[in-house]
């Protein structure tokens, strides 16, 4: 989940166990209060995100406010993060199955897939 504290650890404990299937786990909500994060693009991608600035709670809300082209720019951004921070990822999938909410969504998330040459998961 690169948009969360700790990302970056991950990655690094990827690259002393690279024998372990570790994907990047797709995230465009967050569902606990008080502990919530915000996308990668900050304001490019605004309609992920809340009044505060945080992804939604639900994918009910996202799917009714979020924009197409931008979930594509933030599922991307969060891919092309862990690959530039060292991870060799096996697969990709999605937190609370929202990149497969709705047929759009699921179509980004299959193009992604095949682009980054990485398995799916649903």
């Amino acid at each position: 989940m690169m948009p969360c504290p700790f990302a970056h650890e991950m990655v690094g404990y990827s690259k002393q166990h690279p024998d372990l299937d570790i994907g990047i786990h797709l995230t465009l909500t967050s569902e606990w209060a008080g502990h919530q994060w915000k996308t990668l693009l900050g304001n490019q991608v605004s309609s992920l995100t809340n009044s505060n600035g945080f992804l939604f709670e639900t994918c009910e809300e996202l799917g009714a406010k979020a924009q197409i082209i931008e979930v594509e720019q933030e599922m991307r951004a969060q891919i092309e993060m862990a690959i530039t921070a060292g991870l060799s990822p096996a697969h990709l999938d999605c937190h609370m199955f929202a990149g497969i909410i709705n047929p759009e969504f699921l179509n980004i998330y299959l193009q992604l897939g095949r682009e980054y040459g990485l398995a799916c998961i649903t």
